[in-house]
């Protein structure tokens, strides 16, 4: 079986289910197309990389022609390829459409994979260009029942071409394996925060994650925060915009009192896992999102998640797993504070969350949906 991924291959997420499908089905060839600049096959992870040619670098340097750029390069690139058995694109662009002829001249088998983000921030018309490439698709996946039925009610698609493939989350197991070995406490110490109560906030660079929000609600109250709070904000990964948007967070920062560390350079797994389990408390109020994997790694680390009402958690809910919601950006401060005071009685009611997430997203549960979409 040959299996060509196009899609953010750098990206952590697609490369831990590459290896995880390699562990596998040792007879699976999967090689990936990238531009150069994203990616760094160490380890060699896939097969063989496909980096798109730089034609045309002036449309780059210009938001709006920067898609024309994109589909020039990755046509271009994907005529020179042989024929695959399977083409798998990865968090679903509606400009693929532009390049579907040619996709589909190179395989039988076009599977399209949603993350969330990719889907929920799109408009009218991008929705109508993506439902016409979702339309030449075999098979779609998700990562939840409730996207399934917002695609296919909102594109007119039938529910039997839709499947539930989650990603699994490799922190879990480097989590799992820190916390065989450290109280949380401990953890901090070990990482240099003594007796702090952590809380991190959002998981990236991008604007979606309204940092800056959270930050003015947490202005409201700064007053009554204990002088051992510390917040932590990885901003390792995002967009075009994220330097400028990194910059802004800083400044709303250095006017408050708070105390707080950014990350912003690229942490491994090992490092990830370390912040998620030292840390007491996580607030996720992204504009959208699908199952954010840095959500369930606190939610598998038992601490407390501060997370917002219009995001599509129902599955989890109906699992059982522990989280506080807001329902306005506004009540975070005081949604904090509640959790400072009451932290020892909620922190017992997250300790069933380990195991209900790791039947979510350990591999060793959600493996077997990626091998049986692609063996076809």
């Amino acid at each position: 079986m040959n299996l060509l991924i196009i899609g953010p291959s750098d990206h952590q997420l697609l490369k831990n289910l590459v290896k995880t499908l390699q562990n596998h089905d040792k007879e699976l060839r999967i090689d990936a197309v990238s531009f150069p600049r994203y990616f760094n096959n160490s380890g060699r992870i896939y097969n063989q990389v496909f980096n798109l040619s730089d034609n045309f670098p002036y449309l780059k340097n210009i938001p709006v022609l920067r898609i024309f750029y994109f589909i020039l390069n990755l046509n271009k690139s994907l005529n020179s390829l042989d024929s695959y058995d399977h083409i798998s694109i990865h968090f679903v662009r509606y400009f693929y459409f532009f390049s579907i002829r040619i996709i589909l001249k190179k395989t039988s088998f076009l599977s399209v994979s949603f993350w969330g983000s990719d889907y929920y921030r799109i408009n009218r018309i991008k929705k109508y260009l993506l439902k016409r490439l979702l339309n030449r698709a075999e098979r779609i996946t998700c990562a939840n029942e409730e996207m399934i039925i917002k695609i296919g009610h909102e594109l007119n698609i039938k529910k039997n071409r839709f499947t539930i493939s989650r990603f699994g989350l490799q922190p879990l197991m480097h989590i799992s394996e820190i916390m065989s070995k450290n109280s949380k406490e401990q953890e901090k110490h070990k990482l240099g925060f003594g007796k702090k109560i952590l809380v991190t906030i959002g998981y990236s660079a991008h604007r979606s994650q309204q940092h800056i929000e959270v930050i003015k609600s947490l202005n409201l109250i700064e007053q009554f925060l204990p002088s051992n709070i510390l917040l932590l904000f990885p901003m390792t990964y995002g967009d075009f915009n994220s330097k400028k948007y990194i910059q802004e967070v800083e400044n709303i920062l250095a006017k408050s009192t708070l105390n707080y560390i950014i990350y912003k350079k690229f942490m491994s797994d090992e490092n990830i896992a370390s912040i998620r389990y030292a840390s007491d408390i996580m607030i996720q109020v992204n504009v959208t999102d699908q199952f954010s994997g840095s959500m369930q790694e606190h939610l598998f680390a038992e601490n407390i998640i501060i997370t917002g009402e219009w995001l599509p958690y129902t599955t989890l809910k109906s699992a059982g797993i522990f989280f506080l919601e807001v329902s306005a950006l506004n009540q975070i401060g005081d949604k904090l504070l509640y959790s400072i005071a009451n932290r020892k009685d909620l922190l017992l009611k997250c300790k069933d969350n380990k195991s209900l997430i790791n039947n979510f997203s350990g591999w060793e549960n959600t493996i077997q949906s990626w091998l049986k979409l692609y063996s076809k």
